[in-house]
C-alpha cells in the first residue's frame, strides 16, 4: 500500500514527515511537475531518515514562489522545465527570489549543459534525475547548503568590508587635516582636499609623485614642507601603517602649525625678555635697597639721638613732633623696601620659610599687643576669640605674624571711629586651622575684589581716602606667605559693610596638646570693650 504522505495531486502542496539533519530539521522545497520523479526523490530522502525532515512539494514555479513567500527553506530542488516556466528562465526567476536558499537544479541527461549554466548563474549544484540515490541525494543537499551558507557569509563580509572601505575613504577624504597615503616606495597614492590646499597642488599632480619625506616607522614629528610656490611651512605629521588597495602603505596626517610655531617663538622670546627683566628688577631692588638703607639708617639713627636729647634739649615742642614724623616716615619707607624685596624673592622662587613650633594663642596675642594704642586712639573696639583651644602651629612665625599684622593694620586703616574689628581662631573638623580677621569698615566693592591679591593693584572704593591707600603690595605678599605654608586666603567684602579675611592652614601644620581653651572671647586690654 502506498504511503499517503507521498501522494500529491497536480498543483497542490504536500509535506512529508520531517527527518533530522545535524540536530535540526532540514526544510526542502521540491519543485517538480513529474509525480514519478517527485515520488522517487521523496522516497530517497525517507530512506535516509524517517523522523526529522520536511519536504514541501509543488509542481509549478508559481506555487514555488508562493511557498517561498510563506516559509523559509534550507534547499530547493528545482526542475527547470515546469508547466509555467522553462529553461534558464526558471533558474533565474527562482534565484532572484531564493536569495538565502541553496538551489539544486534537477536535470535530465540531455540537459546537463543547461544545468551547468544554471550553476554559473548562482545555483549551488545540479542532480541528474536518472542518477538519484540515497547517498548522492543526501551528499548533494548537505554540500549545497554549506556552500550557500559560505557564499552568504562571504557576501556579508564583502559588504561589511566595502562599507568600512567607503567609511575609511570618506573619513580621510573629508578630514580637516591633510591626509596623504604613501606606498612603500614613497609614492603618493592618495591625497584629500585638505592636502591639495596645504600643498597648493591638485590631486592629479600629486598622485604618483614622491612624497619627499621618509615616513616608515616614524612617530609624530614636525616636518618642513614647501608649497607649489616654494613657500616654506611647518607641519605636524602623524604616521599610521595601513593597507591601500591590498598593498602595504602609510597614512600621513599633516596639520599646518606654522602659526603655532611662530606664536611659540614669540612666547619664548617674551619669556626670555620677562626673565631678563625680572633678573634686572631683582638686581635693581637689591642695589637700591642697599643704597636706600644706608641713608635711612642715618636718618633714623640721628632722629633717635635728637629725640633722646643726647647733646641738649630740643627746644620748641614742635621740633620734637617733626623729628617723630621723620622717624615714622623712615620706618614706613624701610617697611616698603622690605616688602618689595620679599615680593621679588617670592617671584624668583627664592623665598624660604624658617619654621618653628609655637603656641597659637601666644603668637596671636603678641600680634594684637602692638595695636592697643593705635586702635584705642582710633576709637575702635577690638575682640579676640580663640575657638581652637590649645593648639601649636608649625610655621615661619615671622611670616604668619606679618600676614595677620597686615590684615589688622588694614582693618584699622579702613574702619571708622566706633567700628568693630575682630580676630578669631577655629579648628576645623579635618584638623586645619582657620584664622579670621574681620571689620565693619568701608569694605571693597564686589567687582573690585579680583584686584585685592594682585601686586601694585588697589581696589577702588568710594569710601576710601587717599590717606588710606598704599602701594598695593600688602595683600599680594600675604597671599604669597600663606601659600608658602600650603594654605589659602580669601576675602569676603561688600562696599560699606566691612571686610572679612579668612586664612586656612592645613592640618599638617597644627598640633593639638589637649589643653582646655581658657580664652573664648575677650576684648583686647587697653581697648574699648564690646
Amino acid at each position: 500500500m502506498q504511503n499517503p504522505n507521498l501522494c500529491i495531486a497536480p498543483g497542490q502542496r504536500r509535506e512529508t514527515v520531517p527527518y533530522c539533519l545535524r540536530g535540526r530539521a532540514l526544510k526542502i522545497l521540491l519543485v517538480e511537475d513529474s509525480p514519478g520523479d517527485a515520488l522517487l526523490i521523496e522516497q530517497r530522502f525517507a530512506q535516509c531518515s524517517d523522523d526529522a525532515a520536511r519536504i514541501v512539494h509543488v509542481d509549478t514555479l508559481t506555487n514555488a514562489l508562493l511557498s517561498l513567500a510563506q516559509d523559509e527553506f534550507d534547499a530547493i530542488f528545482l526542475d527547470l522545465n515546469l508547466p509555467d516556466s522553462g529553461g534558464l528562465e526558471t533558474a533565474i526567476l527562482m534565484l532572484q527570489q531564493a536569495l538565502n536558499c541553496a538551489v539544486i537544479v534537477l536535470s535530465n541527461e540531455d540537459q546537463e549543459q543547461l544545468a551547468v549554466e544554471a550553476i554559473r548563474l548562482g545555483a549551488q549544484d545540479y542532480l541528474c534525475k536518472a542518477q538519484v540515490s540515497r547517498e548522492n541525494l543526501y551528499r548533494i543537499a548537505i554540500h549545497a547548503i554549506e556552500r550557500q551558507n559560505l557564499r552568504l557569509a562571504l557576501e556579508r563580509r564583502a559588504v561589511a568590508l566595502e562599507r568600512k572601505r567607503q567609511n575609511f575613504h570618506s573619513l580621510i577624504s573629508n578630514n580637516a587635516d591633510a591626509m596623504i597615503v604613501v606606498d612603500a616606495s614613497g609614492k603618493i597614492r592618495f591625497a584629500n582636499k585638505a592636502a591639495e590646499t596645504m600643498l597648493g597642488r591638485k590631486q592629479e599632480t600629486l598622485l604618483g609623485s614622491d612624497f619627499g619625506r621618509p615616513i616608515e616607522g616614524r612617530e609624530t614629528c614636525e616636518v618642513e614642507l614647501l608649497t607649489q610656490d616654494g613657500a616654506p611651512f611647518v607641519a605636524e605629521m602623524r604616521v599610521m601603517q595601513t593597507s591601500w588597495e591590498n598593498e602595504p602603505a602609510f597614512i600621513a596626517s599633516l596639520r599646518d602649525i606654522t602659526d603655532r610655531k611662530e606664536a611659540e617663538k614669540l612666547l619664548r622670546i617674551a619669556k626670555q625678555s620677562a626673565d631678563l627683566a625680572n633678573r634686572i628688577k631683582s638686581q635693581f631692588l637689591a642695589n637700591i635697597s642697599h643704597e636706600l638703607r644706608t641713608p635711612l639708617n642715618a636718618i633714623q639713627g640721628f632722629a633717635d639721638l635728637l629725640l633722646m636729647e643726647v647733646h641738649g634739649p630740643i627746644g620748641h615742642e614742635l621740633y620734637r613732633q617733626y623729628i617723630g614724623d621723620i622717624r615714622r616716615s623712615g620706618a614706613d619707607l624701610t617697611e616698603l623696601i622690605n616688602r618689595l624685596l620679599d615680593l621679588s624673592k617670592a617671584q624668583a622662587g627664592a623665598l624660604h620659610l624658617d619654621e618653628t613650633v609655637e603656641d597659637c594663642d601666644t603668637v596671636f596675642r603678641r600680634v594684637l599687643s602692638g595695636y592697643s594704642a593705635e586702635a584705642a586712639k582710633a576709637g575702635l573696639r577690638f575682640c579676640y576669640e580663640n575657638r581652637a583651644g590649645g593648639v601649636a602651629l608649625r610655621s615661619d612665625i615671622d611670616r604668619i605674624h606679618q600676614v595677620v599684622d597686615l590684615l589688622i593694620s588694614n582693618s584699622i586703616k579702613f574702619t571708622n571711629e566706633g567700628g568693630h574689628i575682630w580676630l578669631a581662631l577655629d579648628l576645623e573638623d579635618d584638623g586645619s586651622l582657620t584664622i579670621e580677621v574681620g571689620d565693619t569698615g568701608v569694605g571693597i566693592p564686589r567687582d573690585q575684589l579680583f584686584k585685592a591679591f594682585s601686586a601694585f593693584e588697589r581696589p577702588e572704593s568710594a569710601y576710601a581716602t587717599e590717606a588710606g591707600r598704599g602701594a598695593g603690595l600688602g595683600l599680594a605678599l600675604a597671599k604669597t606667605f600663606v601659600e608658602l605654608h600650603g594654605g589659602t586666603i580669601r576675602l569676603d567684602s561688600a562696599e560699606g559693610k566691612g571686610t572679612r579675611a579668612l586664612i586656612r592652614l592645613p592640618a599638617s601644620r597644627v598640633t593639638c596638646d589637649e589643653r582646655p581653651c581658657d580664652v573664648l572671647a575677650e576684648p583686647i586690654r587697653g581697648l574699648t570693650s564690646n
